[in-house]
């Protein structure tokens, strides 16, 4: 059973099948390999970003750490937080002349350090802004009140 077309309908099934399809299936990969290059290119973003930040916070730690040691190890700083001070007096000189310029100097570089503090157990002390008399070394709160 053959079914006479006209010259329309061939025209039509012509177009349909030459370019209709062929386009429809051209776009449909385009589209396909573009949403696959986009996101490509988003992840390799976002993976440049996150590795510039892991640097950036590295950086930042290893400065913290670095400062961290540096009065870890600073025998002058130990000195002056375990002399036994006679007089209030005695060590208002001594934290003017030599326990302020210790964390100063060391700190002022470092934006991230917003402030360094030295915590003690020694009585003669007051506390200060760089340096706080422990209380009760057992209680872990370094003599600070958490609120």
């Amino acid at each position: 059973m053959t079914r006479r077309y006209s010259f329309l309908q061939k025209i039509l099934i012509l177009f349909l099948c030459g370019v209709m399809i062929p386009m429809l299936i051209q776009n449909v990969v385009y589209y396909r390999q573009t949403e696959e290059n986009i996101q490509k290119e988003m992840l390799e973003k976002i993976d440049e970003a996150l590795d510039d930040k892991t640097e950036k916070i590295t950086g930042e730690l290893g400065g913290i750490l670095s400062l961290a040691g540096s009065y870890y190890n600073n025998e002058m700083l130990y000195r002056y937080l375990d002399l036994e001070y006679g007089r209030d007096l005695e060590y208002l000189i001594q934290y003017q002349e030599e326990l302020r310029r210790l964390f100063t100097e060391s700190s002022i570089y470092l934006s991230q350090v917003k402030s360094a503090m030295a915590y003690t157990d020694n009585n003669t002390l007051f506390n200060s802004s760089y340096v706080r008399k422990i209380t009760d070394p057992k209680d872990g709160t370094l003599g600070e009140t958490l609120s």
